[in-house]
């Protein structure tokens, strides 16, 4: 059981381990601990959630209303949060004793990632991002990473497919326009890149209700 401001989150073991391939340098502290049946404390009082820790939670939850799709969906879904929780109790630790300009190269990289979110994970280049964040194309690549957990690239992907399946849930829009509103050039593309991030396809996500369009 995680305890976490508003919310428990109840997970098998064997979903924290399945992460030791993504982050095992985060995750193997939280496992010795549990091998050894002591507590690990993922968050101090007083830490907010990120955006990207409510918005998986988000769909998780609604995926638990519909109760109707796939357990492989809802497993990714609870996977994606749990990485999350411990990137977000990475990101505060390395936070600790930074230097006030360490502190605002971190703060901007943020604004820029909300940024992405807001525009929907659309990707305005790599060259606009490091002017506002007053950095070299490849400083700004490094910090962004260092700093989200992912290259800029990846990270507006994430944003992107995040989108799809908020449509998926909540609109009956078809397919196709989903796919061209998130910047995909057709409903096979978005195919690829959801199939390959999930393992499933985004008809999968659809909300029974609302029925799937394809056209």
């Amino acid at each position: 059981v995680m305890h976490y401001a508003s919310f428990d989150v109840h997970v098998d073991i064997k979903l924290i381990y399945s992460l030791l391939a993504d982050i095992p340098e985060l995750v193997s502290p939280f496992l010795n601990a549990y091998e050894k049946k002591q507590s690990f404390n993922l968050f101090t009082p007083g830490t907010p959630a990120t955006k990207e820790v409510c918005t998986v939670f988000t769909c998780l939850r609604s995926l638990r209303a519909f109760g109707q799709l796939e357990d492989t969906i809802t497993y990714d879904f609870a996977r994606m949060l749990i990485k999350q929780l411990f990137l977000l109790h990475a990101s505060v630790n390395r936070r600790k004793g930074l230097t006030k300009e360490q502190e605002q190269a971190i703060n901007v990289i943020r604004e820029i990632a909300a940024m992405m979110e807001q525009d929907g994970g659309m990707c305005r280049g790599i060259s606009y991002y490091s002017r506002k964040a007053g950095m070299s194309n490849t400083s700004f690549k490094n910090a962004f990473k260092a700093v989200m957990g992912m290259p800029p690239g990846k990270y507006s992907l994430e944003q992107r497919l995040a989108g799809v399946q908020s449509k998926l849930l909540y609109s009956d829009d078809k397919l196709q326009d989903i796919a061209i509103e998130f910047g995909f050039s057709s409903y096979r593309t978005l195919n690829k890149a959801f199939r390959a991030k999930f393992g499933e396809p985004p008809s999968r996500l659809r909300n029974p209700k609302l029925g799937n369009r394809l056209q």
